[in-house]
């Protein structure tokens, strides 16, 4: 009969030695260096040292690892009893020297400020921080935002939303320094629809995603946005868009017409009814053969 033996170090069952028979010479079994609790250490995610005691977690019971004991080198569950509160660090690799990271809570303060205004848009912020997310809606350039019991070194996620749209994102690690500062600056550009003219054209549209501005300014752009489209009637023109301006020149004469437009374009009606004259003398007398031409100078 098959017989396993294990070797068991500080209450830890570590190595197997399997057996389909009674042994006629001396097994040997070589360990690794074992690591003693004093070569771990633990510390916050600052790097400073911390007093704790450290449990592993075995097969559902937690063993602490004690002053004077020694543990086999690999990747255990460890816990850890710090200020009368259990923690779970996860899976930590321990090995001789290693250091253990305990996460340390703190009420953390972020201001927030934002550069530019975004017209005719609703603006939020949305904070994502350990699986929680809430929006705040925004009325000014300026935004206090509170985390109570954030853990040192986690990552929050801020994001600002103009009528839904993504318009900028970052994410902020959290330190031992509080309050921090975020500015956030979104994209802008130059929006200037004119017509044949160069008149400005006040109703056209400028789509870019699931935003729509009217007439021309300055808007902000979703992230991570190259095209757009330009609605003026039943025209649509599809505009590039990784510039910083968007100059689009429309097929009509919608534009308000001033006393210089009015001057072009009787100008040019002039002289398209001189030239239509013109030919029109040259056909007629062009009947009468011979090699005659006009010459228009």
């Amino acid at each position: 009969m098959s017989r396993a033996l294990y070797v068991t170090i500080s209450g830890i069952k570590t190595i197997g030695i399997y057996l389909n028979s009674i042994p006629t010479s001396t097994v040997t079994v070589s360990l690794p260096p074992l690591v003693p609790r004093s070569e771990i250490s633990i510390i916050d995610e600052a790097g400073n040292p911390l007093n704790a005691l450290i449990y592993l977690n075995i097969n559902g019971t937690l063993i602490p690892l004690i002053n004077g004991s020694c543990i086999y080198p690999g990747t255990y569950d460890v816990y850890a009893l710090i200020n009368g509160e259990l923690m779970n660090l996860g899976p930590s690799t321990i090995y001789q020297g290693s250091s253990l990271k305990v996460p340390i809570f703190t009420n953390y303060t972020l201001n927030i400020t934002i550069l530019g205004k975004c017209p005719d848009l609703n603006l939020e912020l949305l904070i994502k921080y350990d699986g929680n997310q809430y929006a705040i809606p925004l009325s000014g350039n300026n935004q206090v935002v509170s985390i109570p019991n954030a853990v040192i070194g986690g990552q929050v996620q801020v994001e600002l939303l103009g009528n839904g749209s993504l318009l900028y994102q970052r994410e902020i690690t959290i330190n031992g320094s509080s309050p921090g500062s975020l500015v956030i600056n979104p994209r802008m550009i130059s929006f200037t629809p004119v017509d044949l003219l160069n008149n400005a054209l006040p109703n056209a549209v400028l789509n870019i995603g699931s935003l729509y501005y009217v007439g021309p300014g300055r808007y902000c752009v979703p992230v991570n946005s190259s095209i757009g489209m330009v609605i003026y009637g039943s025209d649509v023109y599809v505009v590039n868009i990784t510039s910083n301006n968007v100059y689009v020149r429309v097929w009509t004469f919608g534009g308000a017409l001033g006393i210089k437009s009015l001057l072009i374009i009787l100008g040019l009606l002039t002289l398209l009814i001189i030239i239509a004259s013109i030919i029109k003398g040259g056909l007629s007398n062009g009947g009468s053969g011979g090699d005659e031409y006009v010459i228009i100078k």
